[in-house]
């Protein structure tokens, strides 16, 4: 399920669902699709600093 929050979403087929919420549906096997994976390093919540 891909999701996006622009109006131009409709323009390439998502379907409206809320008011600023688009979504469509498709397979990780979709031709079109290219797939990334982005890790980004987050601290621990018991190593940051409580200020």
């Amino acid at each position: 399920m891909l999701w996006a929050s622009e109006r131009r979403a409709h323009d390439v087929g998502f379907e409206r669902r809320n008011r600023d919420e688009w979504s469509l549906a498709t397979t990780l096997d979709d031709a079109e699709l290219t797939v990334t994976t982005e890790q980004t390093p987050v601290d621990a919540p018991w190593q940051t600093d409580a200020r």
